[in-house]
């Protein structure tokens, strides 16, 4: 089976399947924002999960900046779990809702190695606008509130 044939439940991310590139913003408590180039990619691993890959890296240096790679279930009711394992030695499962061509997800639990970020909590929106996808995700962490960390307009490079 294709992606481009996605089975119910997964037919709610099917906006989301492929390759993805473009350009945001990002910013880290303190900092100056910055701006980046990122790839993302969706791609349909069993009947109701999605794996996901993303990597950011800085337009001035070439430089890694942030990458995480997991995997989004579709639930039903328009519920959605995700599982991500992030470059900055820590992990997120996060709970949400699926509309259309939007998803929102917030943290349920965050975890980290002992050298990890100190992520508490992490806060995501995603949205088709036009043939473009949009993204926010923000993070709080043990010094810091809730703020923006990265936010991006992307492409798709590939159909799934």
């Amino acid at each position: 089976m294709t992606d481009a044939a996605l089975p119910s439940p997964l037919s709610a991310f099917e906006f989301l399947v492929g390759g993805w590139e473009g350009e945001g913003v990002g910013g880290v408590p303190n900092g100056d924002d910055y701006a980046f180039a990122q790839e993302l990619t969706f791609s349909r691993v069993s009947e109701d999960t999605l794996g996901y890959v993303s990597r950011i890296w800085s337009f001035e240096t070439d430089r890694h900046i942030a990458s995480e790679s997991g995997f989004w279930r579709a639930l039903p009711e328009h519920r959605v779990e995700m599982v991500a394992s992030h470059s900055g030695g820590f992990v997120e499962v996060s709970l949400g809702s699926i509309a259309f061509t939007r998803v929102e997800a917030a943290s349920d639990v965050v975890a980290r190695t002992e050298a990890g970020e100190a992520v508490t909590a992490i806060r995501r929106l995603y949205g088709m606008v036009g043939d473009d996808l949009l993204y926010a995700v923000d993070m709080a962490l043990i010094d810091s509130p809730m703020a923006p960390r990265f936010s991006a307009r992307l492409r798709r490079v590939t159909q799934g």
